[in-house]
């Protein structure tokens, strides 16, 4: 009589192994989503800056200083600065975000230098 040899197919997913798989996948999705929509509709509450103080600011800073973005960009870095030392406040000037846009920002820089 001959012998018997092991199986080397794995086993097959029974029909209860793939529902409880796809119930605990929505279950991860709930909760997920749960967390997501909770901290969502307290988003305000993890801002630095609030919009008031940003725009009255801002509106302090325009009649300052007038059309002179650089003047106005740097009253607002120097007085967030002293708001809240600790490096929450890129002192880096970058030149690209003082352009006025469109194509010319996508051009070499040295092209109208």
């Amino acid at each position: 009589m001959p012998s018997k040899k092991p199986s080397s197919k794995p086993p097959r997913a029974t029909p209860s192994n793939k529902i409880r798989t796809f119930t605990l996948l929505v279950a991860i999705l709930a909760i997920l989503s749960g967390v997501y929509i909770f901290l969502e509709s307290r988003l305000e509450s993890f801002y630095i800056f609030t919009p008031t103080h940003l725009h009255s600011l801002s509106l302090r800073a325009i009649s300052a200083h007038g059309n002179d973005t650089k003047a106005v960009v740097s009253y607002i870095v120097s007085e967030l600065s002293e708001k809240l030392p600790g490096g929450y406040v890129n002192l880096d000037e970058d030149k690209s975000k003082l352009r006025g846009g469109g194509a010319r920002d996508m051009a070499n820089e040295t092209e109208f230098n």
